[in-house]
């Protein structure tokens, strides 16, 4: 049984007494302890009796020990009282718990406490689930410390039943992360805890080749999601693919871009400039296409002007462009656009940089292995294109080299940096939205998406 003698409720820490003090005062004050029945530990005024013998603990629990706090012939004293000492709550393993999703409906109808309430299958609640802010913004977070004394470990996917106003029942998937969590690691279909070793390694990797590429790269490939599985680390070029984005969301990205160091911009665009023809209208969509090229050709010219060569890449025979005449007629439409601003382009007074395009024909596709869904390239074909972009490439600037070992293709967003088309979605203007677009009354009543995204969600960091 332990019991403490505090000090430091009457005095100061400076006239509390040392060790060997309480040593002597405990002997002059209470039954002599058999040697090594008790043991005394503690310091700066505050000491812990450990008594191996319950019955002799319960009897000196009440019993106080004079102190002359200034010398014994002082009269200034406290008379402390042996107490019971209070047992701290011992947690078997605590953890603070992160949990996101709740800017979904309608995971942002749970209560925290209807989460304290989930979360009690796993453990005790320490302290009750709070939101998470960003000064006065909610967050869409959550967090909560929890002792999973269940052994019962809570799933990095954690999917809630959430009851509607109308009674319906809806099934929400909320992201739960804290320290040593095990996990399914769907990079290497693992269960691990912590990162996984194959991340580590490829980070690493990644390291090493990102200043070998940024003293040797002189290339650089912007597209819609096409380019998504081209791996960064395997060529010789930095990557982005944007996900969704037609030939003047592409043209907008390019204009971000940082092009101090590049000579050869590679392009792939105008595949999804073909999704919405039958919806606009054949008019109102040969208007607007023409105007994505009219402003691609003043970009290609400005490139060109400052030395830059660009690379066009035609619109594939996707899967998505042979549905209909009018898709089918659309892509012609893309693709013998590409060649006429191509030679527009080039056409003139000569100029330092030149626009080029990578020819193929529909024969060289296989529907079964080029295409991985409705209108993406899969790896097979990605990495045939690769080989033909290298066939073009002069020497010392080809995508494939000795230098790196990892594969040109890898899975999709893991090699590259994915991003969101720049600009309205509807018309790739920009300094304005799809809610005040012009062409916005040819969609109304339809979805207002990113056509050929993953997921609404989907986010993406430019990787080394």
């Amino acid at each position: 049984m332990e019991l403490e003698l505090d000090f430091t409720a009457f005095l100061p820490t400076h006239l509390c007494p040392t060790y060997t003090k309480v040593v002597s005062l405990l002997n002059q004050t209470v039954s002599a302890f058999p040697k090594g029945a008790a043991m005394l530990t503690g310091n700066r005024g505050i000491f812990t009796i450990k008594v191996y013998d319950k019955v002799k603990a319960k009897d000196l629990v009440g019993k106080s020990v004079q102190y002359f706090y200034e010398g014994e012939k002082s009269n200034k004293f406290v008379k402390v009282v042996i107490q019971e000492k209070v047992r701290t709550q011992r947690w078997t393993k605590p953890r603070y718990v992160t949990l996101m999703g709740f800017d979904r409906e309608p995971a942002d109808t749970l209560s925290n406490n209807k989460v304290d309430n989930l979360l009690s299958q796993f453990g005790t609640v320490i302290e009750p689930t709070q939101d998470v802010f960003a000064e006065n913004f909610l967050t869409g977070k959550k967090k909560v410390r929890i002792d999973l004394n269940k052994e019962i470990d809570i799933p990095r996917n954690f999917h809630v039943q959430v009851e509607l106003a109308s009674g319906r029942n809806l099934t929400v998937s909320l992201r739960v992360y804290y320290r040593d969590q095990p996990y399914h690691c769907r990079r290497c279909t693992e269960q691990h805890v912590g990162d996984c070793p194959l991340y580590i390694a490829e980070k690493e990797e990644k390291s090493k080749i990102k200043k070998v590429r940024e003293d040797s790269s002189k290339t650089m490939l912007v597209g819609d999601s096409n380019f998504r599985c081209v791996n960064e680390s395997g060529v010789m070029a930095t990557v982005t693919a944007v996900t969704g984005g037609k030939l003047g969301h592409i043209i907008n990205q390019v204009s971000f871009e940082d092009l101090t160091k590049i000579d050869t911009v590679v392009l792939s665009a105008g595949q999804n400039c073909i999704n919405d023809v039958e919806e606009v209208g054949q008019e109102a969509w040969e208007s607007r296409t023409k105007a994505e090229f009219a402003k691609a050709e003043k970009a290609l010219l400005s490139l060109i002007t400052k030395g830059k060569n660009v690379i066009m890449l035609p619109v594939p025979p996707a899967p998505c462009t042979q549905v209909s005449t009018s898709k089918k007629k659309a892509r012609v439409f893309v693709n013998d656009a590409i060649m006429h601003l191509i030679k527009k382009v080039n056409q003139g007074d000569s100029k330092p940089g030149s626009v080029g395009i990578l020819t193929e024909s529909d024969g060289e596709y296989d529907m079964e292995t080029d295409f991985t869904d409705e209108r993406h390239l899969s790896k097979l074909a990605m990495e045939r294109r690769l080989s033909c972009l290298d066939d073009i490439l002069p020497e010392g600037k080809k995508l494939r080299t000795s230098t790196l070992s990892a594969r040109a293709t890898c899975d999709p967003y893991r090699g590259c940096y994915g991003a969101h088309p720049a600009g309205c979605i509807i018309c790739t203007g920009m300094n304005h939205n799809a809610h005040t677009c012009k062409f916005s009354e040819k969609l109304r009543g339809k979805r207002d998406k990113v056509s050929g995204s993953q997921s609404p969600e989907h986010k993406s960091q430019r990787t080394g």
